[in-house]
């Protein structure tokens, strides 16, 4: 996603949740406040200006390493959008950044130079990165910040996968005044556990199942015509509460594999789930 403030050009960001952007905590200016506002724009919306896929946002978390969390105001239901497939980083993998600051510039693309590196960001702070290679001899890749860094599409991953976020260009040491071809991201695992808002518990109840609790199950409680089926509006109610917990599940399998959540947070995870899964059998006996 593209950010915008006051129509100038912010960065980028990956869209991790239905309404949460993870992004570059420079390219949000010199002193960015948790409250800040901005506008955030879909690639569709970069390319043909469509309303539908422009998004006010708020800076809702600045962990100290360089990253932040936005905040997309949508509104409250079911959301259509499909987390991203998310791997760890090894060395020679093909990469490109996914987001381009104008359409008149090209993509980033190269190799994996380090798949894990503990560097210090512009904070001070020290954090996991992935080094990677970037030739070309482009000079600066300024404005390139916050992009999604994903895995070339492959047989085996057709629609590539998530690596990190870019986050800075090492300068070159023998010119001081210019860039080298060598770029960093943070892995999407190492930002995943700086922010509170990832959590394991609050991901699963406010990112999960308030996405998909109110999604309708078609004939379920209605009959062909439009009118109330077999079932009845009660069923129809039991069927949508269990609708959160199958994608719940598909999800904490898939983030688990992807060393997004640890076994500690998918033990909290599941005894959350199991306990709902009770509370809505015991209702469905009432």
């Amino acid at each position: 996603m593209a950010m915008y403030r006051n129509d100038r050009l912010l960065g980028g960001g990956l869209r991790f949740t239905h309404d949460l952007v993870i992004t570059a905590a420079h390219c949000l200016g010199r002193n960015p406040r948790r409250g800040d506002t901005l506008r955030l724009y879909t690639a569709k919306a970069v390319v043909d200006g469509s309303d539908e896929e422009m998004f006010d946002g708020t800076v809702v978390e600045l962990p100290r390493g360089d990253i932040a969390l936005i905040e997309m105001h949508l509104p409250r239901g079911p959301g259509g959008h499909i987390p991203p497939t998310t791997a760890r980083a090894t060395r020679d993998d093909p990469w490109r950044a996914t987001y381009r600051p104008t359409l008149e510039l090209g993509a980033l693309t190269g190799t994996v130079s380090v798949p894990s590196l503990p560097k210090k960001a512009r904070d001070g702070e020290v954090i996991e990165v992935i080094q990677l290679l970037c030739p070309g001899n482009l000079g600066s890749h300024r404005g390139y910040s916050g992009s999604p860094v994903e895995l070339e599409p492959s047989s085996a991953l057709p629609r590539g996968a998530i690596l990190g976020i870019l986050l800075q260009q090492q300068p070159n040491r023998a010119k001081p005044q210019e860039s080298s071809d060598t770029l960093y991201a943070v892995p999407v695992q190492e930002a995943v556990t700086r922010f509170e808002s990832l959590s394991d518990r609050h991901l699963l109840e406010c990112l999960i199942a308030e996405s998909w609790q109110q999604q309708p199950i078609a004939g379920a409680a209605e009959g062909e015509d439009g009118k109330e089926g077999k079932d009845g509006p009660d069923q129809k109610k039991r069927r949508n509460s269990s609708v959160p917990m199958e994608h719940a599940d598909l999800l904490l399998d898939m983030w688990g594999k992807a060393d997004l959540l640890d076994a500690h947070q998918i033990q909290s995870i599941r005894a959350w789930m199991d306990e709902h899964r009770e509370t809505d059998d015991d209702q469905n006996h009432l």
